[in-house]
């Protein structure tokens, strides 16, 4: 069995943060450290266990620190279900994109949108290939954040 920890948090995530505006501003850092499996496990193919270690965001949910399958339901319908696959937390479109520099391992990037909420997956590449996906979240979603945490 294989697994990885990615640390986007510290690399990829504080990229897309906004230096403060003033002293008195509270800082928008974070630490989420993700998990995940690559080698074959039960299910289908399309099934991308990852484990959070701090609550994260995705459209219409926000999910509890914990393991998740993310899966395609249809070619851009992306569903986040739970571990044992009886939960569907979430189901939402993604948007095809490219990276340059293909790696072994899965790729996060993640966003703070408000400092009371976690931290929103914006995008999420699969191991081994260039196409990723950007999540789309609702423009009144997107402005507020999601409220509802999914609990374990």
């Amino acid at each position: 069995m294989r697994s990885f920890a990615l640390l986007c948090a510290v690399c990829m995530a504080l990229v897309g943060l906004p230096p403060p505006a003033s002293a008195q501003t509270p800082g928008l850092e974070f630490n989420v450290t993700v998990l995940g499996q690559t080698n074959a496990v039960a299910g289908s193919p399309s099934d991308h266990f990852l484990t959070f270690s701090a609550p994260v965001e995705v459209p219409g949910v926000a999910l509890a620190p914990g393991a998740y399958i993310f899966r395609f339901s249809a070619p851009m319908l992306m569903q986040v279900v739970s571990e044992n696959r009886l939960t569907v937390y979430s189901t939402f479109f993604v948007t095809p994109i490219m990276r340059t520099e293909v790696t072994s391992d899965y790729a996060l990037t993640l966003r703070k949108v408000q400092s009371d909420a976690p931290s929103r997956i914006i995008k999420l590449f699969l191991p081994d290939t260039s196409t990723g996906y950007a999540f789309t979240y609702p423009k009144i979603e997107a402005a507020a954040g999601a409220r509802q945490v999914a609990m374990k």
